[in-house]
């Protein structure tokens, strides 16, 4: 048996009786596993730091990235410069501190779109209401788009990616965008930093920080060389690091380390 946990979700950011009481039942739910993976290192410390059932277990990064679907767009583009921020409208992937950033540099960059794109998710406990998503498009400052069928050709369009979340387990849009050679503004949270190395290949801020945010942001506004650079270095880090080539082979290691019999298919 194997079980992956590809992030806590409310889990990891709940506190008190309830938090307790759940991580004893998910230690208890994987006890019985021969391989546990876990998509961060802050996840598997978390869940993991206990003795005993968790001997086996292994912390791969990501699922992985179709590098060849998410590319570049090479092609000059005179459009407005693009900030976008594409997740689910829940509170804690950032969406206050993402608007907040926009209406403030809205008022200063008179040539920049702001584009927030993502479903409600009415049955979260954190979904952001329709009324404030009314409300945040009254002023002009940030564009809804709702959900995106088509995400690669999505981020081609965009110069800056955003995602202030509060955790991740690790972040596969923060991938997607990378492999698209788009710079990217994230958080110092799990699941987030474990990806950008601030000021190399992105650029890292506190979490629930909208000022900072807004900082960050500006600072690719008004960088174009800055933009081309980190975006580079971040398409680099995923072609290395987090291709979908590269995690299975890490996947199928982990599967032979532990015992499990493999079949392979080619063809």
């Amino acid at each position: 048996m194997v079980s992956t946990v590809t992030g806590l979700g409310q889990l990891g950011l709940s506190r008190g009786p309830f938090r307790h009481v759940a991580m004893l039942a998910l230690r208890a739910a994987l006890l019985a596993n021969d391989l546990t993976i876990f998509q961060n290192r802050s996840d598997a410390k978390m869940i993991a730091r206990r003795r005993g059932p968790y001997r086996r277990s292994r912390v791969i990064e990501s699922s992985g990235i179709d590098t060849s679907a998410f590319q570049p767009g090479f092609s000059e583009r005179e459009d407005p410069l693009v900030v976008a921020m594409m997740a689910r409208l829940i509170w804690t992937k950032g969406v206050r501190e993402f608007v907040a950033a926009a209406h403030e540099l809205a008022a200063k960059h008179e040539g920049v779109r702001f584009v927030l794109a993502g479903e409600r998710d009415p049955n979260h406990p954190e979904t952001v209401p329709e009324s404030f998503v009314r409300n945040m498009t009254h002023t002009g400052a940030v564009e809804y788009v709702g959900l995106v069928r088509d995400p690669a050709e999505f981020l081609r369009s965009c110069d800056v990616f955003v995602l202030p979340s509060y955790r991740e387990g690790f972040s596969r849009v923060l991938l997607e965008a990378m492999s698209s050679g788009v710079p990217v503004v994230t958080t110092d949270v799990p699941g987030c930093r474990d990806v950008i190395r601030d000021g190399e290949n992105g650029i890292v801020v506190p979490a629930r920080d909208e000022n900072a945010l807004a900082s960050a942001i500006e600072r690719l506004i008004s960088d174009a060389s800055l933009r081309q650079r980190l975006g580079q270095e971040a398409r680099r880090s995923v072609e290395q690091r987090y291709s979908a080539e590269t995690i299975s082979e890490q996947y199928m290691d982990a599967y032979v380390s532990a015992g499990i019999p493999v079949r392979t298919q080619r063809g």
